[in-house]
């Protein structure tokens, strides 16, 4: 046997400065070692330290038609690796002794190279550089030697033990890349290699074992290994593992066979190991590769003592199979090669524009996008577009095909549909017809390969490929189905070509898909337009004769999500329907069907794929399809989906639907690649497009399951929907919408009893967000279908008749309320006794009724007798015990005991903010409790302070629109009226009751309570027109909604009576207080504080019309009963006490009413305070009778008193300061102080007119006075003062 040698540089220093040289990773490099290659090949000189190097020729082969190459591993050897030392003292190299006998045609070659961890030095280590330089060696001599033996064509099986798989790859991609210039020669190797067998080669690492960790165990086998080569190692694992990936983008072309040491090796003469398990040994999913177990560690595993060894059959039987097929697939690489080079001689990619469809001259839009796509291109190779059918993904590509050619008209523009196997192969063969790569009949040639090596091909020039539709990631992973037996079958993934030259776009429904096919890239998500390019797009596509108007294409656009194919399709029924935008629109909105059946028209597009249905249910069936045959749990989550709400779907409720969590995170996973669902930001909630939602419900219609997912929603729901409790609201709010659907599209019945509580837990909650109407309907449902299957004492029927009662108190059907909750109470009664905790609870609900329909007093004994046996038996601070006390100061409330309704108020307060926190709904209930308590005691500031904090947090925790919120802002409203801030309560209350109008409707007793207020607003605001309009409306309305006894009528009727007192309508004040009296104290008794409110508004009325002894006896009356039941300072009987006053002055009974106004003047200043509003109207009356006394001084002073107190809190502009004004004017007027008067009056006069208007009778009273006395001032001394204002003069 001969040695076949090369002349090479001296060893001794180059092999030196390599080891300290800095590390060069880059495997691109092409270049080779040393000097280019010149001589004869010879083999390399032995080193002092190491083996033999180079090739060395073992057989020469008879009439030898294949090249088997045996590569060695670390620290091996290109003999003895293959080598086995038998006991008898004979070695047997089988790849010389035994292969031959097997395998006559073979020449069989070892190949050499410096592959030691292991030297005196230290130094001359492996190093991932040298696997490349080596890999590049191996090229450069082999190449050499089958060209001096002009073999350069025949086939090469290499078979390569460890770390020289590693080193043959690198040869492998070396050969590869040199494509042109000098070392095209070198691409021989790798177009002659048929295939490989690795035999224990670590190919990558993994189980938590990196690639660096499995090749220190190999370098181990000889025991110690240097320091530097562990860190080396370790430091550029990463690289070396990329160096060994790159090699899987041209595996496809060979036949790889694995295999696999089965024993440990011993390790330092005590450990042992699997140095390269099987898992780095096989690399899953190679097409055709076999995989085969050697019975041998990994040092043995190369050493066959003859031909009878079971591991020496399995591998020569491999090889004999592999040499069969070697011939012919070699031969067709290089007539291929052949091919190609005439293909790139005749210039062909500069003709080659193959996209299907032409050019839309009116797309519109989606700059960003095609931006997007060119700067992606311009750093990367590959890049897809990725979103749902319909949405424009292949028109986008369509248009920058046709930019890409304007751009680069000699480059090749290639279009390759790849929904399934055959289109790809159809697209592949076109390809390659066009390019002239096959004859025009050739059956047999494998164009798959000949496309993709003609684009590997950088002389092919540049390219950009679409591959469209592609959302099968199964069909990537298909064999090609090749027509020769004789030829491998690969993955169509292994067809798509990798070249510097070209690029490719990827069009998919599914992300991931387009993740693999880029290298884990990030899509482009392709969405829908935006409004005012969907309406661009519409009015594109409309043909010109049909109207356009705007109105009409926004509510089209909106319907139809601005998605694009829809909007398309849209255009063209229209134009070819001859109907308006708005006709379309309509029928679209009609119902869901009618929705369906435009959605399902199938229109043609000529710049759709002819397989493409231009139907938008359609087009999405067939993602749903996909996706079943897929992940089926990723379809059987998207049913439930679409039968809830399409917005805002629950994680935690998709959960229920499997006990594999894993399940459910691949499935959502699958469905937000298909673009069908998207998430929020957090990960926690899921929306679907409502196109989506419709065509997967008609999907499942068309698969008979609609019902069935409906009744499974329903039982979750069910089953995970909380009880309504504030603490339950967020996930209540998120779980609503999902519920309305649900009950809605079921129609409920007996089957469904079990499942009826959520309709109760919704209503509940419901009622406390104040969708009372919703509520009801609801809880009605629910209540009968439980009387039908329990009967009407059944708990749960019971449960659904108070949350019913409760829901019409909300509403103000007072009545209809008492009515339910009282036979609630008869049968809890019964059933439970009067001491359950059911039944108290029932009790309470029906106190909240009577005190709305103003029973105090009959409710005030129910609740003192239930707090009592609710502490007894449920404890002080029970819920329901709470409950009932609340309720109690309500009442004490409204019986003006305000005292002892504060003192239960701040208890309660301490309690509940205890146990349920500063922000729960009770705990701000109370607080605004105590605002109205504090008001009705004149603690005016702290009224303010506090509704304002109740304001803000139920703002924070309700949202603004709720009716507690609203409640809050009427209150503070109220507060700011006491204070005379009018302005500001006119604001508050206007918009209370636009919302609550809007929110209840304007007959609810809340909206009628809002219209109220501001009409008295607008009486002290002197606008009496309109306020009257308002108090009538408001009137009939509460006899019509609460009946002509309700105290909230009567207290109406006593409104408007006092707006036609302001007017001097004093007949029909009469009458309308006299109807309210007599009604009040039937309903309410004689001594009900709104009965005496009555009495006095009355009497008022009798001073106004001169009946003074009929005023003075009823004040009489109404004093002594308030001084009996309120205290002589309560704030109502020193009202009646100063109405008296009045009385008296008007009967000229004025020495009678100096004592009565001093008594109450004090008693105001001690409780009220000196500067409170009705301290000083006391003040200012009490002047008035000393100026009818004669006592001007006196007036005068108290006065001057009253003008500086309500200028400082009131304001310069306030009507009480004018009239101050005025007063004080005509006490200087009476003390003949003209020019001090007129100044004053004309200052009043001229405010008047701004702030009252030109219109206002006290405007008018002041501008006759101040004529008169200008005209007396100028007869006295016909002298005006100076800087007078005189109005009209």
């Amino acid at each position: 046997m001969k040695n076949i040698k090369r002349s090479l540089l001296p060893l001794s220093s180059n092999r030196t400065a390599d080891a300290n040289e800095d590390y060069n990773l880059n495997t691109n490099s092409m270049g080779v070692r040393g000097s280019t290659y010149s001589g004869s090949h010879l083999a390399r000189e032995e080193a002092k330290e190491g083996g033999p190097w180079g090739l060395k020729e073992l057989c020469p082969g008879k009439d030898p038609i294949v090249d088997i190459v045996a590569v060695h591993g670390l620290n091996g050897h290109r003999e003895k690796t293959w080598t086995c030392n038998e006991t008898s003292g004979d070695n047997v190299l089988w790849l010389r002794d035994l292969l031959p006998n097997r395998i006559p045609g073979a020449r069989v070659w070892t190949w050499g190279y410096d592959s030691r961890t292991h030297t005196r030095s230290h130094r001359d280590y492996l190093t991932t550089k040298k696997l490349y330089d080596h890999g590049r060696e191996l090229v450069f001599d082999l190449e050499g030697a089958r060209r001096e033996s002009k073999s350069h064509q025949r086939p090469i099986i290499f078979i390569a033990h460890s770390l020289g798989g590693i080193v043959v790859k690198n040869a492998l991609l070396h050969s590869d890349r040199v494509k042109e210039g000098n070392l095209e020669e070198q691409r021989s190797i790798k177009l002659s290699t048929y295939g490989i067998i690795f035999m224990g080669t670590p190919h990558h690492g993994g189980h938590g074992v990196g690639i660096g960790k499995i090749l220190l165990n190999v370098a181990k086998m000889q025991g110690d290994v240097s320091d530097s080569l562990l860190k080396h190692l370790e430091e550029h694992s990463e690289l070396l593992q990329q160096q060994i990936s790159e090699f899987s983008l041209i595996s496809q072309s060979f036949d790889i066979k694995f295999a696999y040491e089965t024993q440990p090796t011993l390790l330092a003469g005590v450990i042992t190991r699997v140095i390269v398990p099987k898992w780095s040994a096989v690399v899953s999913g190679t097409p055709d590769a076999a995989e085969f177990g050697i019975n041998a560690d990994h040092r043995n595993m190369t050493k066959f003592s003859n031909t009878d060894n079971e591991d020496f059959k399995k591998l020569s039987c491999t090889l004999e199979l592999m040499v069969q097929k070697s011939s012919s697939k070699v031969e067709a690489n290089w007539a291929l090669e052949a091919r190609m080079k005439q293909a790139i001689l005749l210039k062909i990619a500069k003709q080659t524009f193959m996209v299907p469809f032409e050019r839309d001259s009116k797309f519109v839009g989606r700059r960003d996008i095609i931006a997007n796509l060119d700067e992606k291109l311009n750093g990367q190779r590959r890049i897809a577009l990725a979103g749902i059918g319909g949405i424009g993904k292949s028109q986008i590509a369509i248009e920058y095909c046709y930019r890409f050619r304007d751009r680069h008209p000699d480059a090749s523009v290639l279009w390759v549909h790849v929904g399934t196997i055959s289109r790809f192969k159809q697209a592949y063969e076109e390809i390659a017809k066009n390019l002239s790569l096959v004859e025009k009949d050739d059956q047999k040639a494998n164009t798959l390969q000949l496309v993709t090596d003609w684009l590997n091909n950088t002389k092919s020039g540049n390219w950009l490929m679409v591959l469209d539709n592609a959302d099968d990631q199964a069909v990537f992973e298909s064999r090609s189905l090749l027509t020769e037996a004789s030829e491998q079958s690969m993955p169509l993934v292994c067809y798509l070509p990798h070249s510097q030259k070209g690029s490719i776009i990827i069009t998919t429904r599914d992300k991931r898909v387009g993740q693999r096919l880029t290298a884990r890239e990030k899509p482009i998500m392709v969405s829908s337009f935006d409004g005012p390019m969907a309406k661009t797009l519409l009015r594109s596509k409309l043909d010109q004769s049909i109207e356009w108007i705007e109105e009409d294409a926004n509510k089209l656009v909106k319907a139809l999500d601005s998605l694009p194919l829809a909007i398309t399709q849209a255009a063209a029924f229209i134009s070819e329907n001859n109907i308006t935008v708005k006709e379309y629109t309509d029928i679209l909105q009609a119902s869901d069907s009618g929705l369906a059946n435009l959605l399902n028209q199938d229109l043609i597009d000529l710049r759709r794929d002819f397989d493409a249905s231009s139907s938008i249910i359609r087009t999405w069936q067939v993602s749903f399809d996909q996706i079943r045959v897929q992940k089926t749990e990723a379809a059987e989550l998207l049913s439930p989906m679409a039968v809830l709400d399409r917005q805002g779907i629950p994680k935690a409720l998709l959960r229920e639907y499997s006990k594999e969590q894993v399940e459910i995170v691949t499935a959502l996973g699958t469905l937000q690649a298909f673009s069908l669902i998207s998430s929020d930001k957090k990960g926690e909630a899921f929306e679907m497009h409502r196109l989506v939602q419709l065509s997967t419900l008609k999907w499942l219609e068309m698969q008979n399951e609609k019902p069935k997912w409906q009744e499974r929603a329903l039982g979750l729901l069910s089953a995970n929907f909380p009880n309504g409790r504030f603490e339950t609201w967020e996930t209540c709010a998120l779980y609503l919408p999902h519920v309305m659907i649900v009950i809605e599209s079921l129609v409920l019945g007996p089957d469904h009893v079990n499942e009826l509580g959520l309709l109760v837990d919704t209503a509940n909650y419901l009622r406390s967000q104040g969708h009372y109407d919703m509520a009801e309907q609801i809880i009605r449902q629910a209540l009968e279908l439980y009387e039908k299957a329990y009967g009407i004492e059944h708990p749960d029927t019971l449960r659904s008749m108070t949350m019913l009662g409760k829901i019409l108190d909300h509403q103000g059907k007072y009545d209809g309320a008492e009515e339910l909750l009282q036979k609630v109470l008869i049968l809890r009664e019964k059933t439970l006794g009067g001491k359950h905790e059911l039944t108290l609870s029932t009790i309470n609900a029906l106190a909240r009724v009577l005190i709305r329909k103003g029973k105090y007093e009959e409710v005030k004994k129910i609740l003192e007798q239930n707090v009592k046996l609710g502490s007894e038996i449920l404890g002080e601070e029970h819920e329901n015990t709470l409950d009932d006390m609340k309720n109690l100061a309500t009442v004490y409330y409204y019986l003006h005991q305000f005292s002892k309704a504060e003192e239960l108020e701040v208890y309660l307060l301490r309690v509940r903010e205890k146990f349920l926190g500063a922000e729960h709904p009770d705990v701000l209930q109370i607080m605004a409790n105590i605002a109205v308590t504090y008001a009705r005691l004149n603690r005016l500031n702290e009224a303010e302070q506090l509704n304002l904090q109740v304001l803000e947090r139920r703002k924070r925790v309700l949202g603004g629109e709720h009716p507690d919120t609203l409640r809050s802002m009427a209150g503070l409203a109220m507060t700011y009226k006491t204070l005379s801030r009018l302005n500001e309560a006119e604001e508050l209350e206007a918009q209370v009751l636009e919302k609550r109008t809007k929110a209840l409707g304007a007959e609810h007793p809340d909206t009628l309570r809002s219209m109220a207020n501001l009409a008295v607003t607008y009486a002290k605001l002197n606008r009496l027109d309109e306020a009257e309009e308002l108090e009538v409306q408001v009137l009939e309305k509460c006899k019509k909604v609460l009946g002509a006894e309700h105290p909230d009528t009567l207290g109406r009727m006593a409104n408007l009576a006092v707006t036609y007192k302001t007017l001097n309508r004093l007949n029909e004040a009469e009458e309308l207080e006299a109807q309210a009296l007599e009604k009040r104290t039937k309903a309410l008794g004689a001594e009900h504080p709104d009965t005496l409110r009555s009495m006095a508004n009355l009497a008022e009325t009798y001073t106004k019309l001169n009946r003074l002894n009929e005023a003075e006896k009823s004040e009489m009356q109404v004093l002594e009963k308030r001084q009996k039941f309120l205290g002589a300072k309560h704030p109502d009987p020193l009202l009646s006490m100063a109405n008296l006053a009045v009385t008296y002055a008007e009967l000229n009974r004025l020495n009678e009413a100096e004592e009565l106004e001093v008594q109450v003047l004090e008693k105001r200043q001690k409780v009220l305070g000196a500067e409170h509003p009705d301290t000083l109207g006391s003040m200012a009356n009490l002047a008035v009778t000393y100026a009818k006394l004669n006592r001007l001084n006196e007036a005068e002073e108290l006065r001057v008193q009253v003008l500086d107190a309500r200028r400082k809190f009131l304001g310069a502009e306030h009507p009480d300061t004018l009239r101050g004004m005025a007063n004080l004017a005509w006490t200087w007027k009476l003390q003949d102080h003209l020019k001090k008067a007129i100044p004053l009056m004309s200052d009043t006069v001229r405010l008047s007119r701004i702030i009252l208007g030109a219109d206002d009778p006290d405007l008018k009273d002041r501008q006759q006075l101040l004529n008169a006395w200008i005209e007396e001032c100028d007869q006295k001394t016909g002298n005006l003062p100076k800087s007078l204002f005189v109005p009209g003069a």
